[in-house]
């Protein structure tokens, strides 16, 4: 990458300087970036719809949050330079275009459908049992088997 896209400053303050697509699971992606001078992993964190790595370069935090089978790269200080910028975004891309082929479909569908199926079986074991246990695996289930249902759809459509 020889430039960065535009970048975008959030509402709470951060720099969104890059998306990228989400092609290996987060911890890969935190072993990889561990490798590079100067970066300490800080905090990870994972849950049903992404999640978070916080890290730091120098003085600086970064954090990477999925969302929707994509990275965004979030610097807290929005005038962190441009040089370093680019440096994170080309360090990521080296692992996450690795293979383009592989990569996870950029299609909402599996994490709506992993959303609706989670909670339409929550809903469901919540009218049949009282049990903590069983509402929160029958949404389990439910996620899973709509993120596999809606993922199987974009697979059939790419053919």
């Amino acid at each position: 990458m020889s430039e960065l896209p535009p970048a975008k400053i959030l509402r709470d303050g951060s720099l969104l300087f890059a998306s990228l697509p989400a092609t290996v699971l987060p911890d890969v992606l935190a072993r990889h970036l561990a490798r590079m001078p100067g970066v300490e992993i800080r905090d990870g964190a994972m849950w049903a719809s992404g999640s978070r790595i916080t890290y730091t370069l120098g003085e600086r935090t970064f954090d990477i949050a999925e969302q929707f089978g994509d990275y965004w790269f979030l610097a807290r200080d929005p005038d962190t330079p441009a040089d370093t910028l680019l440096a994170m975004t080309t360090h990521a891309e080296e692992l996450l275009w690795e293979n383009p082929a592989l990569a996870r479909p950029h299609d909402r569908r599996a994490a709506w459908g992993g959303a609706i199926f989670g909670m339409l079986a929550f809903t469901s074991a919540s009218l049949l049992s009282q049990s903590p246990l069983v509402r929160i695996t029958a949404f389990i289930v439910g996620v899973i088997a709509g993120a596999l249902a809606g993922g199987v759809g974009e697979a059939n459509r790419s053919r």
